[in-house]
């Protein structure tokens, strides 16, 4: 029933698509890590969205590596929108197979100046692995010498699993579009990983 809501949603939105811009990125990295945990390695993923009328509607989809030359996959469909300041949005994650995840996020950011932004996201388990489980994200973001700053904090309810992201990136324009490569060190329950990566806008 919840994966149906979540169906008809998509399809209501990609009903009045008429009036749509879209978007398509591709991104390759050295590890997936998802909330401080390290999924795999050898990234590679796209993304594809689409917004009209306030409304995004897209799909990332990625491949990697998770040992002994085996390759996994990955398809999250999500929907959001904005409402009274808020991001709101729905995202589920198809494992591939391997099991699914359904999680319902509203979130806030702050502009303080023109080149720091804090932000605060709530994210709630719908169904699948993550059924009724809650995190609070906290992030903050800055510009200096033309290299994107960012830290990320996220605290996982009744979890030990909670995470950590510290990164330096920069943006380049190229071809109409835009390249930025980017350094990371994320952690969680008191271990850390570091990767790098760039991704790629058109």
């Amino acid at each position: 029933m919840k994966k149906t809501l979540f169906a008809t949603m998509i399809a209501g939105a990609l009903s009045v698509a008429s009036a749509a811009t879209g978007s398509i990125s591709a991104h390759s990295g050295t590890e997936y890590v998802f909330r401080g945990v390290s999924v795999g390695d050898d990234l590679l993923d796209f993304t594809a969205e689409v917004e009209t009328h306030g409304v995004t509607v897209g799909v990332w989809a990625a491949s990697y590596d998770v040992g002994n030359d085996v390759s996994d996959t990955e398809y999250d469909y999500y929907i959001g929108t904005s409402f009274k300041g808020f991001d709101l949005g729905l995202t589920y994650y198809d494992y591939s197979g391997n099991g699914y995840d359904f999680e319902a996020y509203v979130g806030k950011a702050i502009e303080v100046s023109d080149t720091i932004e804090f932000g605060a996201t709530v994210y709630y388990g719908i169904d699948g692995g993550i059924d009724e489980q809650a995190i609070l994200e906290l992030s903050a973001g800055t510009s200096y010498k033309g290299f994107d700053l960012g830290v990320t904090l996220g605290d996982v309810d009744g979890s030990v699993a909670d995470y950590y992201s510290v990164s330096i990136g920069k943006t380049f324009e190229y071809a109409g579009g835009e390249v930025a490569p980017y350094f990371a060190v994320s952690g969680v329950r008191g271990q850390s990983t570091s990767y790098a990566g760039v991704a790629i806008a058109f």
